[in-house]
């Protein structure tokens, strides 16, 4: 594992601790192939301005909690050795511990996710959050 550096950074209302090199680039396009294939990939509807759309990514919901956001309540898959692997490398730099992950996989470059406040009652009051 490489790690060049830590920044951390203060944002309005939090920090961020960005880590560019963490995994080699070898790594990282092994986990991603393993996630393509191992995660249980699925596209939700979500109601947006007045009328039921596809959320325009597929999305993975595994962990300890349930999660609800725009009206859609997430059930939690159990964690699988993969992401457990990946959500001990996060624990470790951030210092924190992790209950859910919410994977989210864009297929090409129609694929978005809008500018959002992860400010939803079950992440609490100042949730940590690892991207």
């Amino acid at each position: 594992m490489k790690l060049l550096e830590n920044q951390w950074n203060e944002l309005s209302g939090g920090n961020l601790l960005w880590l560019p090199n963490y995994f080699t680039s070898e790594q990282a396009n092994a986990y991603h192939h393993q996630l393509l294939e191992q995660l249980a990939w699925r596209q939700d509807n979500i109601m947006m301005f007045g009328k039921q759309i596809a959320i325009p990514r597929l999305q993975a919901w595994y962990g300890d909690a349930s999660y609800t956001y725009s009206n859609l309540k997430l059930e939690p898959l159990p964690w699988n050795p993969l992401l457990n692997s990946l959500k001990a490398h996060c624990e470790k730099v951030a210092g924190s511990q992790f209950n859910s992950v919410l994977a989210n996989l864009y297929r090409d470059g129609q694929d978005s996710n809008g500018w959002h406040s992860d400010d939803e009652k079950e992440l609490g009051i100042n949730p940590v959050i690892a991207r």
